[in-house]
C-alpha cells in the first residue's frame, strides 16, 4: 500500500475506471476524464471554496445534488469551473457507459 497520501488520492480513482500515470501530464487517466489530483490540508484549502459549496449544499432541496459553478468574470460561460462532492461524482458515473468518449457534434444525420 503506498505511503505516501497524494499517491493514495492519484490511486483512488480507480473506484471508477481510472488509472494512475506514473510521471505523465495527467495524474489519472480514464475514457471520460483527465484527472489532475490535488492534496491539501484544511489550512491550504481556499475557504472561500469551502463557504461556497457549503452554500450550495444548504440550499440544495431534498434529492438533489449540490453543484457549485464559478464563473470567472469577462470569461465565457462555457469555461465556467463546476464543482461537487466526489462521492456524488461516483454515485453518477454508475449511470454512464465509460467505455468510450461521448461522440460530440450534431445528431448524426
Amino acid at each position: 500500500m503506498p505511503t505516501k497520501t497524494w499517491k493514495k488520492n492519484e490511486l483512488s480513482w480507480k473506484k471508477i475506471g481510472a488509472h494512475r500515470n506514473h510521471f505523465e501530464a495527467e495524474d489519472c487517466s480514464h475514457p471520460l476524464f483527465s484527472i489532475e489530483c490535488k492534496h491539501r490540508s484544511l489550512q491550504n484549502y481556499p475557504k472561500t471554496l469551502r463557504d461556497w459549496y457549503e452554500q450550495a449544499r444548504v440550499n440544495a432541496p431534498e434529492g438533489k445534488i449540490p453543484l457549485l459553478s464559478i464563473h470567472l468574470a469577462g470569461e465565457i460561460r462555457a469555461n465556467d469551473l463546476v464543482i461537487i462532492k466526489r462521492s456524488d461524482f461516483e454515485d453518477l458515473m454508475g449511470t454512464l457507459n465509460v467505455s468510450k468518449p461521448p461522440e460530440t457534434g450534431g445528431s448524426g444525420v
